[in-house]
């Protein structure tokens, strides 16, 4: 019986130390399985993160190319409305001839174009339109110049010395382009603040 007492012993200490082995063995898988987690839970919050910091660089790289593309559409309308306008202004020039101030206009017109040249001999080129008012003009103002009719214009004149050294352009044209060049920040100002 104490061989059958030894071969019950060692079953017995034999099963005692499965059990330890499969009790350290399932705290070892317990305790692994709870690292994972935890390194799992790690990584995904590091990718949440990641995902969160990248959509906000994308975010804030749309909202610049909008905010530059609203910008530049409004730059775009901007000049539309302004060229319109000034568009508007010329086409109205056309019918300037019939305006009954236009007469007092030009003269004055002339008179500050021949200020500018005081002295010198010049030539009045204008448009063949012109040509009878502008007879008028240097009679009133009391210059004698000669006058030649080679300008296209809805009104106005320009003045050329004798020897081509200077020229005065006083077409409403012109006048139109120089106010359009002076005027556009302060339309700018007035239209959109």
């Amino acid at each position: 019986m104490a061989f059958e007492n030894l071969i019950e012993a060692v079953r017995i200490s034999a099963e005692e130390t499965i059990r330890e082995i499969e009790e350290k063995a399932q705290r070892e898988v317990a305790e692994a399985k709870e690292a994972a987690a935890e390194k799992s839970q790690a990584i995904r919050s590091a990718a949440i993160e990641d995902a969160k910091r990248r959509a906000a660089v994308e975010r804030g790289k749309l909202m610049a190319s909008a905010r530059k593309e609203i910008r530049m559409s409004l730059a775009v309308e901007k000049d539309r409305v302004f060229q319109k306008a000034f568009t508007e202004a010329g086409r109205r020039l056309v019918s300037i001839r019939s305006d009954g101030r236009y007469e007092k206009s030009y003269t004055a017109m002339l008179a500050e174009a021949m200020q500018d040249l005081e002295g010198e001999v010049v030539t009045v080129h204008i448009d063949k339109r012109d040509e009878a008012l502008t007879r008028k003009a240097l009679q009133t103002l009391g210059k004698n110049s000669e006058v030649v009719t080679d300008l296209t214009t809805p009104g106005g004149l320009n003045l050329t010395t004798r020897d081509g050294r200077a020229i005065i352009y006083n077409t409403l044209d012109s006048r139109l382009e120089k106010a359009k060049k002076i005027l556009k920040p302060e339309i700018y100002s007035l239209l959109y603040g």
